[in-house]
């Protein structure tokens, strides 16, 4: 399964770059953390993944700004690109589990 907070165009661009097909992912597994906490939480905001850490973990999202302006089209990321990439997966995770958490609570 995906997790994802607005990040589809990352993966049509995993598409361009690396020819295999995002349809297929999206329509197997995506989730959009952004519209799950909207269902979740009963509201109806454009999430980042900043704020659901933010609203659901009380945590800062600490991310150097230097992964996020790094060359992402060279093969070779820095260890900053890394720990930038793993800081986002690894949010994406625990956000999601605290959705799900809360989701059976209310059911």
């Amino acid at each position: 399964m995906g997790v994802a907070s607005k990040e589809e165009s990352d993966l049509w661009k995993l598409e361009r770059d690396f020819d295999f097909k995002v349809r297929e992912i999206i329509r197997q597994g995506m989730v959009d953390l952004s519209l799950l906490g909207n269902q979740v939480l009963s509201t109806n905001e454009k999430w980042s993944l900043d704020n659901l850490v933010r609203h659901l973990l009380h945590r800062c999202l600490d991310k150097d700004p230097a992964g996020r302006k790094g060359d992402w089209d060279d093969w070779s990321m820095t260890d900053v690109m890394r720990k930038y990439a793993a800081t986002d997966a690894y949010a994406s995770l625990l956000v999601y589990n605290e959705l799900q958490k809360r989701a059976l609570k209310a059911s």
